[in-house]
């Protein structure tokens, strides 16, 4: 009986470190998600391909942020980046919503803020 409890509590063991290790694996490639996606919008910003810096190509770009994650009704998942901007002392901010298609970022749509005092919080 002592043999099967030790048999038992390895391979609990086992497990547990297993899912551990998937956990930082999956943790792991969300991070560089998320990364890859601020370099794309860093970009875009860049080449002023976004449509919504058209109408402000003079603000100098600082810093995005991820903001937080969704799932539309069609099941789609969304994450919701915010950018800030400077233009001649004043702070502006861009949430730009992303979705994915075939692991490549869909802008799905981008506005300016009304408010920047809560952009990065």
């Amino acid at each position: 009986m002592k043999n099967v409890m030790m048999i038992c509590s390895a391979v609990v063991v086992f497990l547990l470190a297993w899912l551990l290790y998937e956990y930082k694996q999956v943790a792991s490639f969300a991070e560089q998600r998320v990364e890859n996606d601020i370099a794309w919008l860093e970009k875009s910003f860049e080449d002023s391909t976004v449509l919504a810096l058209s109408e402000h190509k003079n603000k100098k770009y600082l810093e995005t942020k991820l903001m937080h994650q969704s799932v539309t009704d069609e099941q789609r998942f969304q994450r919701h980046y915010r950018s800030v901007f400077l233009l001649e002392g004043k702070k502006s901010c861009l949430e730009s919503v992303l979705s994915y298609l075939n692991l490549l970022p869909v802008l799905e749509k981008q506005f300016w803020k009304e408010s920047d005092e809560m952009c990065m919080n």
